[in-house]
């Protein structure tokens, strides 16, 4: 379905209400869309002078893509103020100036959580520091980062060897990453070395986290032995601490309605709504994670036939008026969702917050709170504001939140279930973690628990609102793989987004649902049952019955909008256009794909267009185009199917698209069957022809039958032996020319 759009140029999120959730500074630059913090002039912190000035001994540096490492680092700053009185500070890693990191005295400590992102690279966030501390360029083990004088600390002992600079450090690295990809923790496992290589002193071992796995309890392990090191090296007496009382970091205050003479304006109060104010003039804003752009939902509809019962929604983000936005085509999008009012309720139900969900509050920083603490989202705001637009309500609780619920129970088997969610990680994921329960559902559980053992109704379990800011995490983006070309539709960003829902296999008469394509299923639901109609912009409408979602258009424009940005990606077009390509992508794994074909396919037609003397275009040569493609059947989840005729129409022979459609005969096809089948075309790309491979979808099944197919088709067509066959792979992959965008 097209929605409306009406041009309103300076729509800009610079400043808005829904930015001030990320950032507290402004990151508008005169450079391009996606600058880096110091090419903005940004003031770097020295993070040496300001933990000095307030006396902490210990920084948790955190580079994060999605949000967890930043949560981890939280978490261990806590846990060291209230378990051993450590003073800490928690740091983003692009915020700070990381030539000091020489300075920082041998009885402090650095703690590193950093993120692996893609084929082993460093998170957005983590770029520049990696770029100095990594030579880029070579990799090599000569590199000497450019640190600052050690002269300047004259309290420091001098270098005794000027290639160890980092001689003073001590510190400690946890690594964020996932099995199923190839580089595991490649940023992690490189930073621990070469910090080892400069001279700095590993306090623990390297920690590293597995989220095909249970990265969760690969952390609480991890920091758990750290505390040990960490208590011995800062000269603090383990046994003589213990489990200090919870103590919350900001405190929440409800603030007068609005018939008080004392009563907050309206207007001042956040509300989630995405608004937006104009950039200063001569300034081009950087889109980020800390600045998203409001773009308008330009197009939605609907890609899988009723048949499928199931749904694939194809959108269309207008960025049109995003100056200095733009993307290239194999890049990603995010962007945020709003949490369903079913949980929204529920949570303001189990914390006994129904009367006053729309209550003004205020929440500021506690006494106790660590110094440059700063606030998770604009304020005043409301209750139910902040559980629909600002906190991640949706995802199940960490083990390490239930020993925070225990303090709060009222009885005896509340206590008892909410240790054993938090000391017993089988008992815990298999009531929690393997249920994908959320935070509402657990309460409920504890509250019936508390019931049942005769507790009243006005005694039951409550945890109060400013202890649970603590324990959510910041609701976080969705990335998707964007599925248009930045040549043919450089103003719309396309994104092809299957509906989740599933039956958790613990519980199976409960639903769960994906967050973000929900969101968007509500709103193609609600304009299809409401044609030319949309909400009330001020209060907007809850729709969707069996999920349902506030919707609320823009007020000036009656447009649904969402909060994105661009996330760079290295999966990309090889750089001649006459090189070919062999892509895999079944399911919503052909989105990068889309643009791809379109891409070529659009030169290709320039070309013939010169051929034929119709058109005076110089476009390069476009090469073999190969797409092997697999879905359940032609006839009910076939994505784009009467779009690819027109596309490899025009791209030279043998450019084709190769189908598996795994349920439309008695013996299952998938795409690697398709490979087997054209094996000896395949090995004469690859190996006569320099051919690319890209693969897009599943990583813990699909990604690696293929590379096992590909293997396959060097031993049997190449003559390869073996462990020359897997060395061929491999080294297609050494040269970028075997290309993963890939999740699990």
């Amino acid at each position: 379905m097209l929605l409306s759009r009406k041009r309103h140029v300076g729509r800009l999120a610079a400043d808005s209400d829904f930015r001030r959730m990320y950032c507290t500074n402004s990151n508008a630059t005169t450079g391009s869309g996606h600058s880096p913090a110091a090419a903005q002039g940004k003031k770097l912190q020295n993070f040496v002078q300001e933990m000095r000035a307030a006396g902490q001994r210990v920084i948790f540096f955190y580079g994060s893509q999605t949000g967890t490492a930043e949560d981890l680092a939280q978490r261990l700053a806590k846990e060291a103020a209230q378990r051993f009185g450590i003073a800490s500070r928690v740091a983003d890693i692009e915020e700070c100036d990381m030539t000091v990191l020489n300075q920082l005295p041998s009885e402090h400590l650095a703690v590193f959580l950093m993120a692996t992102y893609g084929e082993g690279e460093p998170t957005d966030s983590a770029i520049e520091f990696w770029d100095f501390l990594i030579d880029p360029a070579s990799g090599n083990d000569e590199h000497l980062p450019d640190f600052s004088d050690p002269a300047d600390r004259e309290d420091l002992p001098p270098i005794a060897d000027d290639t160890k600079p980092l001689e003073h450090l001590r510190f400690a690295a946890f690594g964020l990453g996932n099995s199923t990809y190839e580089m595991f923790n490649q940023v992690g496992r490189l930073l621990d070395k070469q910090l080892l290589r400069l001279g700095a002193q590993r306090l623990h071992i390297l920690g590293e986290g597995d989220d095909d796995r249970s990265l969760e309890e690969d952390f609480i392990a991890w920091k758990d032995d750290l505390w040990p090191h960490v208590c011995q090296h800062l000269g603090v007496d383990m046994d003589a601490t213990g489990s200090a009382a919870q103590v919350a970091t900001y405190t929440v205050t409800e603030l007068p309605a609005d018939s008080s003479s004392s009563a907050v304006p309206s207007d001042s109060v956040f509300r989630g709504a995405l608004v937006s104010k104009p950039t200063e003039s001569g300034l081009i804003p950087t889109y980020d994670a800390k600045n998203p752009y409001i773009a308008p939902l330009a197009t939605v509809r609907e890609l899988f036939q009723p048949s499928a019962q199931r749904s694939c929604l194809h959108l269309e983000l207008d960025i049109s008026d995003a100056q200095g936005m733009n993307y290239v085509t194999g890049d990603h999008v995010a962007v945020w969702p709003v949490n369903p009012e079913v949980e929204v309720n529920r949570l303001l139900r189990v914390l006994g917050l129904e009367g006053q969900a729309d209550a003004i509050i205020n929440v500021a920083t506690s006494t106790t709170a660590r110094p440059g603490t700063k606030l998770p989202f604009p304020t005043p705001t409301t209750y139910r504001t902040v559980l629909r637009h600002c906190l991640d309500i949706v995802s199940p609780p960490s083990r390490q939140f239930f020993e925070t619920l225990v303090s709060f129970a009222q009885s005896e088997p509340a206590r008892q279930f909410l240790g054993e969610l938090a000391h017993d990680k089988e008992v815990y994921a298999r009531a929690v973690h393997d249920t994908r329960y959320t935070m509402g559902e657990v309460i409920e559980i504890v509250r019936q628990r508390e019931s049942d053992a005769g507790v009243g109704p006005e005694k039951c379990y409550r945890i109060p609102f400013a202890n649970l800011l603590d324990e959510f995490t910041r609701i976080l983006p969705r990335y998707y793989s964007i599925s248009s070309s930045a040549v043919l539709d450089p103003k719309h960003v396309h994104v092809t987004a299957v509906v989740l829902d599933y039956q958790p296999e613990p519980t199976p008469q409960r639903t769960v649902y994906g967050v973000c394509t929900n969101y968007f299923k509500a709103i193609y639901d609600y304009l299809n049952t409401n044609p030319g109609r949309t909400p009330n912009p001020t209060e907007g409408i809850v729709y969707r019955d069996r999920y349902p979602y506030l919707l609320r258009p823009d007020a000036a424009t009656g447009e649904f909008e969402v909060a994105m940005f661009i996330r760079r990606s290295n999966f990309k077009l090889p750089r001649s256009m006459s090189t070919p390509i062999i892509m895999i992508g079944p399911g919503t794994g052909v989105a990068p794909f889309r643009g791809f074909v379109m891409e070529r396919s659009h030169y290709a037609q320039q070309n013939a267009a010169a051929a034929a003397g119709t058109s005076s275009s110089n476009s390069p040569v476009v090469g073999t185009t190969l797409l092997f493609y697999g879905c359940r059947s032609q006839t009910q989840d076939y994505l784009y199917e009467t779009e690819w005729p027109a596309y490899f129409q025009h791209l030279p022979a043998p450019s084709a698209i190769h189908c598996a459609f795994s349920r439309d005969q008695p013996q299952k096809i998938y795409v690697q069957d398709l490979l087997k089948q054209h094996q000896e075309l395949l090995w004469e790309l690859l190996h006569e022809q320099n051919a690319y491979v890209y693969v897009c979808g599943d990583a813990r099944h699909m990604a690696r039958d293929v590379i096992k197919t590909f293997v396959d088709i060097a031993a049997s067509i190449g003559g390869l032996p073996q462990k020359q066959a897997v060395n061929f792979v491999k080294n297609l992959r050494g040269q970028g020319r075997y290309q993963e965008d890939v999740w699990s």
